[in-house]
């Protein structure tokens, strides 16, 4: 279990937004090249996707569905980047409402994803 994990308000930055269009098949499945188009422009020049915060799917392990956000961040990072090196990521699941749990994953691996204890946000701190 990864014990911390550390937010510095200087060197990141995040955008929220809700994915409008998704895989036919899949409702909880970002349509990857409809999605990269919308972001392209949204994205400031020298940064990257490291995460994706994700809804916990219904009677499905938060592990699962943290899996299931690293697994759509690492394919936006390679639509949108072209970059199929493993990095590490980070998944984050938000169920019913509650606090966002998440989960980071080891270049990439989703057979190796491990729950964050605790999250310290920098800027409180400053």
């Amino acid at each position: 279990m990864v014990h911390q994990l550390t937010i510095f308000p200087q060197i990141h930055d995040h955008l929220h937004r809700q994915c409008l269009h998704f895989q036919p098949s899949d409702s909880l499945t970002p349509h990857f090249s409809q999605e990269s188009d919308d972001l392209r422009s949204l994205i400031i020049r020298g940064f990257h996707v490291i995460g994706v915060v994700a809804p916990a799917q219904n009677n499905v392990v938060l592990e699962s569905s943290a899996r299931h956000a690293i697994n759509v961040a690492r394919e936006l990072r390679n639509v949108l980047f072209g970059e199929d090196e493993n990095s590490d990521l980070v998944g984050g699941v938000s169920s019913n409402g509650d606090e966002v749990r998440f989960f980071v994953s080891k270049f990439g691996d989703l057979d190796d994803v491990e729950g964050v204890e605790e999250v310290v946000y920098a800027e409180k701190f400053v």
